[in-house]
């Protein structure tokens, strides 16, 4: 019963995910050519960033920031700082691969696109009975 329960939650995260991609190619206004391209890069660039910053919420986020030490406080900025930096060297290292892809244009467009498209995904997730982190709602 539990596997048939998992591929539930399979299926409805793998339409959240085609779901997010056609907003992003709609966004974007890319061709089926230019979404074939952009979206082996996309991917990649979100499951990086994906992976860092869950590795920060797992160190950090049991902890109570407002009663760190100063020690555990200047660790917590310092990596915080770091995690900002990864993001951005990430960001340019596909904004390059991008680029030649569906051009500067449309590249730098994908920041805005995907605050539009989490807005649309936040609600299709809620229709679809799907919580962050992988909790399930009671309905």
């Amino acid at each position: 019963m539990f596997g048939q329960e998992d591929a539930i939650e399979m299926d409805k995260f793998e339409e959240l995910r085609d779901y997010r991609n056609g907003l992003l190619k709609d966004e974007l206004k890319l061709s089926d050519q230019e979404a074939t391209e952009f979206f082996k890069l996309y991917n990649s660039y979100v499951k990086e960033l994906r992976i860092e910053r869950k590795k920060f919420r797992r160190k950090w986020f049991s902890k109570d920031i407002e009663n760190l030490s100063e020690t555990d406080a200047k660790q917590y900025l310092e990596e915080a700082i770091a995690l900002q930096h990864f993001e951005v060297d990430l960001l340019e290292k596909y904004s390059s691969q991008m680029a030649p892809k569906i051009g500067y244009s449309k590249v730098i467009l994908v920041k805005k696109a995907e605050r539009v498209v989490n807005k649309k995904l936040i609600e299709k997730a809620n229709e679809l009975g799907i919580e962050k982190r992988g909790r399930r709602r009671s309905r």
